[in-house]
């Protein structure tokens, strides 16, 4: 992989003459090379880094660039990059004054190169630092909450700025019918990561710029498919069609067969069976619980009795005496316990299925006048 002008600046730096360092740049510089091109990235960084500290040559920007780009070093390294890019008046000032065409030419390569990576590394930095939060929008977005992950995924996008963001939301925002801000997110998409196809010669594609270019792709495709319509109002038969209704229209009377109009039929519907109550398990559990400890304090009784029957055969015993006691106790106990428990479990389940039995009037209105919606609980 070519660290293109740096050469160039090296060499210049060594012509304006920087006495404390001049000697030694081009061997730091040569060692800086050699450790990019054995792949230590993070001691090549370290060179160019004190490199241009020595010499302030902008130049040396775009090696130090990507050595922290290859590095995995995304937010440095897009610092360094932008640096390098906003230096392109005075490199392509001095590379006309060195009048050599091929060190214009790898001059500009290097320029656009470098412009395009700018958007690898805000690709590079979403997927680092939003790449949860983007997964969650997407999990909300497979949830039905369309608006919450559209609201999630533009604060990723602006937190972020990474452009993959953006085909995904114009996409999302088509599919609620908004079509001004899908349009918008699409000419932004295309205009920004339209800037990686200028990245030539630089070695194999990674991660970062694989995705950014699948978001090219993504966001060409979507301008070039069906145009974007906004969303227009159903029929009412298939606006209630995910929800389950019966319809029952109360007629008139045969006496009021020739009374004036009057307003529209009132209609009941049926509310989904999702929105009722029931007991569920919790009163049979609960009832099972109390009916066992019943059974425990039977028990208890039973021993009583077994005690009381001993004494009477073999004469008083204080000590059995006082256990008997404590057994009868216990069975009072626990059988009141175990009552008061299945009474409970009873009248839970009572008022649960009540609850869900009576219907709560739900006023709303259609194109036929007044409705008045009740809930069902079976």
């Amino acid at each position: 992989m070519s660290l293109g002008v740096a050469l160039f600046a090296a060499s210049m730096a060594l012509a304006s003459g920087v006495e404390s360092s001049a000697s030694s740049l081009p061997q730091r510089f040569e060692e800086g090379t050699a450790l990019f091109d054995a792949g230590q990235y993070a001691g090549a960084a370290e060179i160019f880094a004190e490199l241009h500290r020595q010499v302030g040559d902008p130049g040396l920007l775009y090696p130090l660039a990507q050595s922290l780009r290859l590095a995995g070093r995304c937010v440095e390294a897009l610092a360094a990059y932008r640096s390098f890019v906003d230096a392109s008046a005075d490199l392509r000032s001095r590379a006309a004054k060195a009048d050599s065409q091929a060190r214009i030419e790898r001059l500009t390569v290097d320029l656009n190169n470098a412009s395009a990576r700018l958007v690898q590394m805000r690709t590079c930095i979403g997927r680092l630092g939003g790449g949860q939060d983007r997964a969650a929008s997407r999990m909300r977005k497979a949830s039905g909450d369309a608006q919450g992950a559209i609201a999630s995924l533009s604060q990723v996008w602006e937190q972020t700025r990474d452009p993959t963001i953006l085909p995904e939301l114009a996409e999302w925002h088509r599919s609620a019918g908004n079509c001004t801000e899908a349009q918008a997110l699409l000419d932004l998409a295309v205009s920004q990561l339209g800037a990686l196809e200028a990245i030539t010669g630089d070695g194999a594609e990674d991660l970062d710029l694989t995705a950014g270019r699948a978001a090219l792709g993504k966001a060409r495709a979507l301008l070039a498919g069906p145009a974007c319509s906004a969303p227009q109002s159903l029929p009412r038969a298939q606006e209630d069609s995910a929800v389950v209704r019966t319809t029952a229209t109360l007629t008139a009377s045969s006496s009021l067969a020739n009374a004036p109009a009057g307003p529209p039929p009132v209609r009941l519907t049926q509310i989904p069976h999702a929105a009722t109550s029931h007991p569920g398990w919790y009163p049979w559990a609960v009832g099972g619980l109390g009916g066992a400890i019943i059974l425990a304090g039977a028990v208890c009784f039973w021993k009583d009795q077994q005690i009381q029957h001993e004494l009477e055969s073999q004469g008083n015993d204080t000590g059995r005496f006082s256990s008997g006691q404590a057994y009868y106790r216990a069975g009072i106990g626990l059988s009141g316990l175990g009552g008061a428990l299945v009474v409970g479990a009873a009248v839970y389940a009572w008022a649960t299925h009540e609850r869900s039995s009576i219907s709560q009037p739900v006023i709303g209105a259609n194109g036929d006048g007044v409705v008045a919606g009740w809930v069902f609980g079976f």
